[in-house]
């Protein structure tokens, strides 16, 4: 693969329209939260150089930057039409920043959770061989 096919990307495009957009004045009163979002989306762009520099199946790349390149679009219009225009009623759609900040600040009642669920299907799914076993 050539590298304007490795590195010359509409993902990184979109990344950059993110980020100025988080640059426009916001209706909201406080956009304390837009540093985590910037963190976020930078963290996975980072990801996706490293994975384009040093993987070769151009599949797995061209997947990759699609299913981020629709993360960037959704997050765009969100920030957009809830923080900085305020279409959307901010009690239901909060900045995606702030989404971001308490999705790293409960990570630990999130992983608690992931853990009872997955116990609970798990236990299930023994129970139901147990059952279908006897039969």
């Amino acid at each position: 693969m050539t590298i304007k096919k490795r590195f010359l990307r509409i993902t990184h495009v979109l990344f950059a329209i993110l980020l100025l957009v988080q640059l426009l004045p916001s209706k909201a009163e406080a956009n304390e939260y837009r540093s985590h979002l910037i963190a976020a989306v930078s963290s996975a762009e980072v990801i996706f150089i490293i994975f384009s520099a040093f993987f070769k199946k151009e599949n797995f790349l061209r997947d990759f930057g699609n299913i981020l390149s629709v993360i960037y679009v959704i997050l765009t219009a969100w920030t957009i039409l809830a923080p900085k225009t305020q279409t959307l009623d901010p009690l239901i759609f909060p900045a995606p920043g702030e989404v971001v900040w308490y999705l790293v600040k409960d990570t630990d009642k999130l992983s608690e959770g992931i853990i009872s669920s997955v116990q609970t299907v798990f236990t299930g799914y023994i129970r139901l061989l147990i059952l279908f076993q006897n039969l």
